[in-house]
């Protein structure tokens, strides 16, 4: 019977050794050696990760060496210790595809410089995905999958030089734009719970953090109801998200869209799903079919339309609307009188 490399890792190692009759000794067993996942952090050092407690979390977890590189990746290893090698996935039972850490053969493709070295990322398959995170060579800036600004290339190999970014990616020629109307859109989000929508709503009873206006709409011309005051039980019945049109120059050929497309993200719509305006239509787009796209700095000061609003309702059964950051986190007891 043969037993794999991973197996034998996995066992606690027992020796044993029969004394003379006469010797009451016992000879100490050894301590067990079992593997576990290792990440390899920013300073060079392998460190635990209890949170990964299996192979194929781990696995899961690996960007260097055939993992799937989910949650931004990094280098990740099962092994007897820091500073052992390890196992390779496959002796664990874990498949793992050529296509994850080759590029393909004769084609440039992106590779991304951690430490001294050059690593294929198959994750951006497309030089305008590349550019948009690199920050060392004209890129976009947009760093790596962790947010951390990083250096990218798009070349035809680990140690061949960079390629030059297309032109489309550094000077496109823009075409025609026709403006959508500037209003709010209210967003879409996916629900969270029985009664609240979206990453940002905080429904039930707060304290008003200083006096605040609320308003008949969620609107910041709107009519003004009645201010509230500071220290204020209240209860948020709902929030919503306002977003305003923002402009953005598309930057490759892909899906949908042209390079060069002056395009207005209008509001999400839940579901990856996003609402763009083009030239006078509106397009229902999801992430997978986004191009990589060039958008126009935030607004300063932000348009005060935008944002989280929440509806209010006082204890004397009055409503309105006012901005979410205008409202305390703290919570409190709410009475209606």
């Amino acid at each position: 019977m043969i037993i794999s490399r991973a197996l034998w890792i996995s066992l606690v190692v027992g020796i044993g050794l029969a004394g003379a009759p006469s010797a009451c000794t016992t000879k100490k067993e050894p301590a067990a050696v079992v593997a576990q996942c290792y990440g390899l952090y920013g300073d060079g050092v392998w460190r635990p990760r209890p949170d990964n407690s299996s192979p194929t979390s781990c696995f899961t977890m690996d960007d260097c060496s055939g993992g799937l590189g989910y949650y931004g990746g990094g280098c990740f290893k099962w092994a007897t210790s820091a500073g052992a090698p390890g196992v390779p996935w496959a002796e664990l039972g874990i498949t793992t595809n050529s296509s994850y850490t080759a590029p393909p053969a004769g084609a440039a493709a992106c590779y991304e410089k951690r430490g001294d070295e050059w690593k294929f990322d198959r994750y951006l398959t497309r030089e305008a995905q590349c550019f948009q995170r690199d920050s060392c060579s004209g890129g976009m800036g947009e760093g790596g999958r962790d947010g951390e600004k990083r250096c990218f290339k798009w070349a035809m190999g680990p140690e061949a030089p960079a390629l030059r970014w297309s032109a489309t990616l550094t000077n496109p020629r823009l075409a025609a734009d026709i403006p959508p109307p500037d209003v709010a859109n209210e967003a879409t989000f996916e629900q969270t719970s029985d009664d609240c929508f979206g990453p940002d709503c905080n429904l039930g009873a707060v304290r008003v953090a200083a006096a605040t206006q609320i308003r008949a709409r969620a609107e910041p011309a709107a009519p003004v109801v009645a201010t509230i005051a500071t220290a204020e039980c209240v209860l948020i019945e709902t929030s919503i998200l306002l977003q305003t049109p923002a402009r953005g120059v598309v930057l490759e050929t892909y899906g949908a869209f042209t390079a060069g497309d002056v395009i207005h993200s209008l509001r999400y719509e839940g579901e990856g799903a996003e609402s763009i305006w083009r030239r006078g239509e509106t397009l229902s787009v999801h992430g997978s079919e986004a191009p990589v796209v060039r958008w126009d700095p935030p607004k300063t000061p932000p348009d005060p339309r935008a944002g989280w609003w929440v509806k209010l309702k006082r204890s004397n059964g009055q409503t309105g609307w006012a901005k979410k950051n205008d409202a305390d986190k703290e919570t409190c007891d709410f009475v209606r009188r």
